[in-house]
């Protein structure tokens, strides 16, 4: 004798569970996709103010290693017309051509900013600043990394050397 369907073990879902369910994931996305794209695009620009912080720090440290000039050329601009160039600085051609980079000087990093990220408000004279071969810097002064949502970060260097990212 069967038993009575009340008491028989169901398998699976009904179509009103399973629709239920990929209607509470659809809702929680929704809520969720914007705060991940804000996230996403802070992340970006944390990392790239970081990688500009590194690549100071790395100028100075060459700098005193090679006991030389090493410059620092930044280029205002938005993605891939922000940009920044290191370089060991020989101050070939004279006195007027220091921290200005020359052909045959050796190149030790050269990048751009991702798209979306806006490299400006550069307040180093020229836009170059570099370090001595006593890991001084050769100019004090800033630079602002933003995003397209208007947060950002600001690289300050002081004249004993040393580099800060402070939040703006």
């Amino acid at each position: 004798m069967r038993a009575p369907r009340t008491l028989r073990c169901s398998r699976g879902f009904t179509l009103l569970e399973l629709l239920m369910a990929v209607a509470l994931v659809g809702i929680l996305s929704a809520i969720a996709l914007p705060n991940a794209r804000a996230w996403l695009e802070n992340y970006q620009l944390k990392t790239q103010a970081r990688n500009l912080l590194a690549q100071f720090q790395q100028a100075r440290m060459a700098a005193v290693k090679q006991n030389c000039r090493v410059a620092i050329a930044l280029t205002s601009g938005t993605g891939q017309e922000g940009k920044c160039l290191v370089f060991v600085d020989d101050g070939g051609g004279g006195s007027n051509n220091v921290l200005i980079h020359d052909a045959g000087e050796k190149v030790l990093a050269d990048f751009a900013m991702p798209a979306g990220i806006r490299l400006g408000g550069v307040t180093f004279g020229n836009q170059t600043t570099g370090f001595t071969s006593k890991g001084t810097a050769a100019d004090n002064g800033s630079v602002e990394l933003t995003n397209s949502r208007g947060d950002g970060y600001k690289l300050v260097l002081h004249g004993a050397g040393r580099a800060r990212l402070d939040k703006i």
